[in-house]
């Protein structure tokens, strides 16, 4: 335990796991064998972080959150109340998950980036930096979104789909596995996209508007 730190009530560090400086521990939370906690960093009571997994300095972890083995957080990241990141996931510097919110396994998020309550990233998912995920939004195993990029609330990614540098979905909309949209690309609310879809650079889909299975947009297109 490094200078300073500080262990709650119940809580216990398993073989070989650290503390850095002024590092600390909330009532009845755990470390894993190998963890290792930064300088500053802050667990909520009833946390756990898994086998081998780290928390940067300055991170922290919320009230019942929970970390899986090898996981890792980075510089100032921080987890919400309930929280979860799968085994293997991690959080760039800078990142915030919201409360409820979940990390698949192996999945990761850039720096900068953000997860509203109750969003979910599935198994291998993706976020670049500086993206956000809006309240109760979801992104299908092996999805990726570009950096900028954003999913309005409750929005949802199908299995492999992806999304370009600076696009953006709008509240409610979806869009099936396997499809893209590119660079700077945008669905409005309530739109939705097939199955194997495109929207080409620049292309609009407006409220309520949809795309069938295996169709395109053209770069600069727009749908009413």
């Amino acid at each position: 335990m490094g200078q300073g730190s500080s262990m709650g009530q119940g809580s216990s560090m398993g073989q070989g796991s650290s503390m850095g400086q002024g590092s600390s521990m909330g009532p009845g939370s755990s470390m894993g064998q190998g963890s290792s906690m930064g300088q500053g960093s802050s667990m909520g009571q009833g946390s756990s972080m898994g086998k081998g997994s780290s928390m940067g300095p300055g991170s922290s972890m919320g009230q019942g959150s929970s970390m899986g083995q090898g996981s890792s957080m980075g510089q100032g990241s921080s987890m919400g109340q309930g929280s979860s990141m799968g085994p293997g996931s991690s959080m760039g510097q800078g990142t915030s998950m919201g409360q409820g919110s979940s990390m698949g396994q192996g999945s990761s998020m850039g720096q900068g980036s953000s997860m509203g309550p109750r969003s979910s990233m599935g198994q291998g998912s993706s976020m670049g930096q500086g993206s956000s995920m809006g309240q109760g939004s979801s992104m299908g195993q092996g999805s990726s979104m570009g950096p900028g990029s954003s999913m309005g609330q409750g929005s949802s990614m199908g299995q492999g789909s992806s999304m370009g540098q600076g696009s953006s979905m709008g509240q409610g909309s979806s869009m099936g596995p396997g499809s893209s949209m590119g660079q700077g690309s945008s669905m409005g609310q309530g739109s939705s996209m097939g199955q194997g879809s495109s929207m080409g650079q620049g292309s609009s889909m407006g409220p309520g508007s949809s795309m069938g299975h295996g169709s395109s947009m053209g770069q600069g297109s727009s749908m009413g």
